[in-house]
């Protein structure tokens, strides 16, 4: 009876939460679209080539895709050791809370690797990070290659997420920082530890570091750099302007 009764009590919320989930794709789709959007021009910057709002835009629908794709696992991973790690807590044990803490370890770990998912895709389908097939990137060599570059160095991972909070936070608190600035300003800071990645690795060239020479500003003298005007009724000869002789 009691089994009924909380079956019943449960059904009427069953409609109300598969009317939610249109809403949470869309979202999912427009952040996917916006994150991906933000890293390509974010390439563009660190690489120093020439941004432009078609940079916003993925390059084919394959790409659009796998940006999809990449916001979904990257959605679903949090919320799958949230659950758990309330599920563990609920248990009021030992074992629950060393179960719960390895969730929220492994969860700290995968917001960390976040960091270089966007900037891992984007190089990708740029060409820059070479593809094991000819079909181009894959989102398994997007979390292959990000677990890699945190195991190499995790300690630079961490200062490089603990730099974002610190900049972001303040930010976040104004709101308009976190609809404008937080998220360039993430891709920039993910986009620019990646490229120091390949740097260090040899995929990329160093930087050129030499001294810029300092532009020469010259004022034309305007009677020398500017041809005399031919004058009326006198022809003109090649290789000499009209005037008086």
């Amino acid at each position: 009876m009691a089994g009924a009764l909380a079956m019943q009590g449960a059904a009427p919320s069953a409609p109300r939460a598969l009317r939610v989930i249109p809403g949470v794709l869309l979202v999912a789709l427009v952040t996917a679209f916006t994150t991906g959007g933000l890293h390509r021009a974010a390439h563009a910057i660190v690489h120093r080539d020439e941004p432009a709002l078609a940079r916003l835009l993925p390059a084919n629908r394959r790409d659009l895709a796998q940006w999809i794709g990449l916001g979904a696992i990257q959605a679903a991973v949090p919320m799958a050791c949230l659950l758990n790690i309330w599920f563990y807590l609920r248990w009021r044990s030992h074992a629950g809370t060393i179960l719960a803490a390895l969730f929220g370890y492994a969860l700290a770990m995968w917001l960390v690797n976040c960091l270089y998912h966007w900037p891992l895709m984007v190089s990708a389908q740029a060409g820059l990070i070479p593809s094991e097939g000819e079909r181009g990137p894959s989102l398994r060599a997007v979390f292959r290659n990000g677990a890699i570059l945190f195991a190499a160095s995790p300690v630079y991972a961490a200062g490089l997420a603990a730099l974002v909070i610190a900049l972001s936070g303040p930010l976040v608190v104004s709101g308009i920082g976190l609809m404008l600035v937080a998220p360039a300003l993430t891709a920039i800071i993910g986009t620019q530890a990646l490229r120091e990645h390949l740097v260090r690795l040899g995929s990329l060239p160093p930087p050129d570091e030499s001294p810029v020479r300092a532009d020469q500003w010259r004022v034309p003298d305007p009677e020398v750099a500017a041809p005399s005007a031919p004058t009326p009724g006198c022809p003109q000869t090649e290789g000499r302007p009209n005037g008086p002789p």
